[in-house]
């Protein structure tokens, strides 16, 4: 059965009936130009976030290395925590790439933006 307008149906909230009387209107359809600054949006996130994860997992993995007089098992517990920071960046990162990248174009973003000599971590290039 088909409701007509003159009949609202009834839905209380609050003690009372919500109706406004208005028809539903689908949303408008997205002008190419702000798919375009969508799709900008996704591959900037991705990469920001994706820069961010790779600067916590480049200090859990190398960062101890400066601290050679900790004891191990405290280095592998606070690398865990920096790891799991890593990870709060990197799963979004990708979930968010998804829409717009390959699985092997977000390695590949991942991989080229390491910064492995970030704050000198790894000490001086050698030749």
């Amino acid at each position: 059965m088909v409701e007509s307008r003159a009949s609202p149906p009834d839905l209380p909230c609050c003690g009372h009936t919500m109706w406004t009387g208005e028809t539903p209107v689908a949303p408008p359809a997205l002008s190419v130009q702000s798919k375009a600054g969508i799709r900008q949006h996704i591959r900037m996130t991705t990469i920001l976030l994706l820069t961010l994860s790779n600067i916590f997992m480049t200090f859990a993995w190398y960062g101890h290395l400066k601290y050679g007089h900790a004891p191990l098992f405290k280095v592998i517990v606070i690398s865990w925590l920096i790891a799991f920071a890593e990870y709060c960046f990197q799963v979004p990162a990708n979930r968010i790439g998804s829409y717009e990248f390959t699985t092997a174009q977000l390695k590949t973003i991942q991989e080229v933006i390491t910064p492995n000599r970030l704050f000198g971590l790894l000490g001086p290039i050698s030749s």
